[in-house]
């Protein structure tokens, strides 16, 4: 698919993120402090060194895809393992190869930090999005 652009998250993705998440069944806040509390929970992951959010963006207007990564340090080593917790594609995005795409970034992230490892719980599941990719 041409005229993907992918990179970092920023503060600005907040409200785009959160609408991901709750696209894919995540709980939405029902109140206005939990929706605030929500937006400082993905700032402080966007903002925290040890971790990362990577989107994809279509024709520079729609985050189409997601992925989540720690990094993580491991006992009696002296390098890190790079953890892959989520990866979302918009349904009407998928079997595009753009989950590839954003798990190859991850392999280039990991090569740059020259991470060991990588790790992941994701699973390939259509009628359980949340934490999973779809076919």
């Amino acid at each position: 698919m041409k005229n993907i652009d992918v990179g970092e998250a920023s503060s600005k993705d907040i409200p785009i993120i959160l609408g991901l998440l709750y696209e894919f069944g995540r709980s939405k806040s029902q109140k206005d402090s939990d929706a605030e509390s929500f937006r400082k929970l993905v700032k402080k992951y966007i903002t925290d060194s040890d971790k990362k959010i990577i989107l994809a963006q279509f024709d520079d207007t729609e985050i189409i895809v997601m992925v989540n990564i720690i990094f993580l340090s491991r006992l009696n080593r002296n390098s890190l393992e790079l953890y892959i917790p989520e990866l979302i594609v918009r349904e009407k995005f998928q079997n595009q190869g753009l989950g590839k795409t954003l798990i190859n970034s991850c392999v280039s992230i990991a090569k740059e930090k020259n991470v060991i490892e990588l790790g992941s719980n994701l699973v390939i599941n259509e009628r359980n999005p949340t934490n999973s990719i779809k076919n």
